[in-house]
C-alpha cells in the first residue's frame, strides 16, 4: 500500500467561511459609522459601546419590565463589533485572521462563534472589574481575538506543521509553552497600558485588562468548546495522540 506521507499542511490565511463573514460583518459596521452625522454616530456609541458605569448601574431585577435594562446589558457583546479607528480596524481584522483561522478550522463554526461571544464577553467583564464607575466607552475586537490567541495555545505548539485541523489533543495549561506563552502575552499588556504602546494618538487607551480577561478566558475555557476532541475538562491533554 502507498505510503500516504506526511499531512498536507494548511496555508494559515486560507480561512473558514465563518472568519470571514465576522470579517465582513467589522468593515461593513466600520464603514456605516463612517458616514454617520456627528450626532448619530454618538447615539451608536452610546447605545452598543461598553460603558462600565451604565453597566454597574443595571437594576437587574427590572430585566423582565424595563427595555432600558436589557439595552445596559447588551453592549457587552456588541462593542467586539465597533472600531475606533481604520488602523485598529485593520490591525483587529488581521489579528483576527491569525487566530481566528486556526480555532475556527479546529471547533466548526457553531462552537467558534459561541466561543467568540463568551471570551467577548469575559474580557468586557473583566474590565468592568476594575473600572466600575467609568462612563469611557470600550470598543473594538481585542477581547475576542485575544480569547482566540488563548484557545490557538492550547494546541498550535503541537502541530510545528501548521495543519491545526480537529485531529490531535491539547496541551496542558501547566505545560512549558503554554505558561511561557502567557507570560509573555502578561507581560506585553502590562507595557501597553502603563505606557500606553500602541496607541494611534494620545486621546486613546489600550484595554489590556480586556485583553487578558479575554485570553485566559479562551485559554481556560476552549476545551469545553472543543466537542469532537475526548478532552473535555480544562488541563486535559490526549497523550496518545501528541506527535
Amino acid at each position: 500500500m502507498k505510503d500516504p506521507g506526511p499531512a498536507q499542511r494548511q496555508p494559515v490565511f486560507q480561512a473558514p467561511g465563518v472568519v470571514i463573514w465576522l470579517l465582513g460583518i467589522f468593515v461593513a459596521v466600520f464603514g456605516a459609522m463612517a458616514f454617520l452625522p456627528p450626532q448619530v454616530l454618538l447615539a451608536v456609541l452610546d447605545g452598543f459601546a461598553f460603558i462600565p458605569a451604565r453597566f454597574t448601574g443595571v437594576e437587574w431585577t427590572q430585566l423582565s419590565t424595563d427595555p432600558n435594562q436589557i439595552f445596559a446589558i447588551t453592549p457587552v457583546l456588541t462593542y467586539a463589533f465597533l472600531h475606533g479607528d481604520l488602523l485598529h480596524l485593520l490591525l483587529n481584522c488581521l489579528w483576527f485572521l491569525a487566530f481566528g483561522t486556526p480555532v475556527a478550522r479546529r471547533l466548526g463554526g457553531f462552537a467558534f462563534l459561541i466561543f467568540c461571544a463568551v471570551t467577548a464577553i469575559l474580557a468586557a467583564l473583566a474590565y468592568w472589574v476594575l473600572h466600575l464607575s467609568s462612563e469611557i466607552p470600550m470598543v473594538g475586537a481585542s477581547g475576542t481575538i485575544s480569547g482566540l490567541m488563548g484557545g490557538a495555545v492550547r494546541f498550535m505548539f503541537l502541530d510545528p506543521r501548521g495543519t491545526w485541523g480537529r485531529e490531535g489533543g491539547l496541551m496542558p495549561l501547566t505545560s512549558q509553552p503554554v505558561i511561557a506563552f502567557s507570560i509573555m502575552w502578561v507581560v506585553i499588556n502590562v507595557v501597553m497600558g502603563v505606557w500606553g504602546v500602541g496607541t494611534s494618538s494620545p486621546e486613546q487607551s489600550i484595554a489590556w485588562e480586556a485583553h487578558l480577561g479575554g485570553y485566559f478566558a479562551g485559554l481556560l475555557l476552549f476545551s469545553w468548546f472543543d466537542w469532537r476532541r475526548p478532552s473535555r475538562t480544562p488541563g486535559m491533554v490526549v497523550f496518545e495522540e501528541v506527535r
